[in-house]
């Protein structure tokens, strides 16, 4: 009785598949940084994110005066300047070698968000801006393992012959 075998076969050999690989893995990482600053950054400046990313409380002076002058309680928010910034721009730089992958999305935001004292309890909003939760990270992985995979799906044809 015939067996059925499925051979991978490398169009280009090894170099192309490993060429392949660090294209299909910057393009993901540009992808997934594009995703963030599209779609899971905005969530940082709305009502539930202070309890979904853990955010510094602010002191209760601060919030009744924010209600007061401002009239809302967004966090990350005082007069919606930090959020107009911060949303405008993005540099995105990805870089992919044999052995990893690593990309910078950089945004430019007032002074005063980089601007806090470490010691003295004040939050450090550039950090709150970026941070992520578990089901975030799982969304990225996702989106990279799917990005690359149909790259390499590119690459290699599967040919089924008979042993």
């Amino acid at each position: 009785m015939p067996r059925l075998g499925i051979t991978i076969e490398s169009h280009g050999g090894p170099r192309a598949t490993a060429k392949a690989f660090r294209t299909a893995t910057k393009e993901a990482y540009f992808e997934l940084l594009q995703t963030w600053h599209r779609r899971f950054l905005p969530g940082h400046f709305a009502a539930g994110a202070v309890g979904k990313y853990g955010y510094q409380p602010r002191s209760a002076a601060y919030m009744r005066r924010k209600a007061r002058t401002k009239h809302h309680q967004k966090p990350l928010v005082w007069s919606g300047e930090t959020l107009a910034a911060v949303r405008r721009r993005v540099d995105i730089k990805v870089k992919a070698t044999r052995h990893e992958a690593t990309g910078v999305a950089s945004m430019f935001g007032p002074q005063h968000l980089y601007a806090y004292r470490k010691g003295r309890g004040a939050s450090d909003k550039a950090m709150e801006m970026v941070s992520t939760t578990d089901g975030e990270l799982v969304a990225f992985a996702q989106l990279i393992e799917r990005k690359v995979a149909r790259r390499l799906d590119q690459v290699r044809t599967v040919t089924r012959r008979v042993a």
